[in-house]
């Protein structure tokens, strides 16, 4: 009679295997199908990469100079920053949603300067770039 116990247990326990299993398996499968809403946590890339920028700016900048040498580039996250920050995420994407571009004339003193919004220029502007005497000599 104990050889009929132990016949009852081990297909009991085959049972209770087969119905862990199905439903790790089944648990996998609801879990792999399933699609998790991160629109709302990741906020969406917007503007233009670093090169996209610089193209854009560089058709405005060879007007104004003609043969003109990339200055400053450098990505913003706020339209009217009190300072001036790289993309909160632009390490990983190369992309701003708003530059600025600074262009230098090479055979004078003068600088242009793109401010760029999302994919288009917001403003331009020209000025005055003036370097002081060196404090130290070449020595």
């Amino acid at each position: 009679m104990s050889l009929m116990i132990i016949k009852k247990k081990f297909k009991f326990g085959r049972l209770i295997a087969l119905i862990l299993i199905t439903a790790i398996v089944m648990t996998i499968f609801t879990a792999c199908g399933r699609k998790t809403d991160k629109t709302d946590t990741v906020p969406a890339l917007v503007g233009l990469a670093s090169i996209e920028a610089e193209e854009l700016a560089w058709t405005e900048a060879k007007k104004v100079f003609g043969n003109t040498v990339l200055w400053r580039l450098a990505p913003i996250e706020e339209r009217d920053p009190t300072t001036m920050r790289l993309h909160s995420d632009w390490q990983n994407n190369d992309l701003s949603a708003a530059w600025f571009v600074w262009y230098a004339d090479p055979v004078g003193e003068n600088w242009f300067m793109v401010s760029i919004q999302g994919k288009s220029i917001a403003n331009k502007d020209i000025g005055t770039r003036s370097f002081s005497t060196m404090s130290m000599d070449s020595n």
